[in-house]
């Protein structure tokens, strides 16, 4: 089998997409209630170990590689021209790309100033920042699960690409 460029970068962020969204969602329906089923101290501490873990090569390769290599895609199409577009596969990246690139801006825009602020709280947070976690998780986990659903959604519209 003979793959060109384009299909084998299509694979990549289909399959970095679908990482993403595994990650995300398992995140959103196990660690998160049971994070919150913790005492807030407990469940603070936790989270900003996890926010601090998160940040290894191994992550941050698929986090932005994934987007990347979907953009790319849609590049590799348009340099292609009208053939590459006149079908629809060329419209199927495209929306797949927008998809995987959406949820890198959910993080962006949601995720990481929660995570800043969870941070900001330090070892021994104070009453008021104990009280401001379980909203603030709860807004993180609805951001978290709608970047997965975009990834999830992303690595569908790569995959029927």
């Amino acid at each position: 089998m003979d793959l060109d460029l384009g299909q084998i970068f299509t694979i990549v962020a289909a399959i970095g997409n679908a990482v993403l969204a595994g990650v995300y969602l398992g995140f959103s329906v196990m660690v998160m209630p049971a994070l919150r089923a913790r005492p807030p101290r407990e469940s603070l501490a936790a989270m900003q170990e996890v926010n601090r873990k998160a940040m290894r090569p191994a992550f941050m390769l698929v986090f932005f590689g994934a987007p990347v290599l979907a953009g790319a895609v849609v590049v590799l199409d348009a340099a292609g021209g009208a053939r590459a577009w006149s079908g629809e596969a060329g419209v199927i990246h495209l929306a797949g790309a927008i998809a995987s690139v959406a949820g890198l801006v959910v993080t962006i825009v949601a995720n990481v100033p929660i995570n800043t602020a969870v941070e900001r709280f330090g070892g021994q947070p104070s009453k008021a920042a104990l009280a401001e976690w379980p909203p603030l998780a709860a807004r993180w986990t609805t951001a978290n699960t709608l970047r997965g659903a975009l990834c999830a959604l992303a690595a569908l519209l790569l995959l029927i690409a």
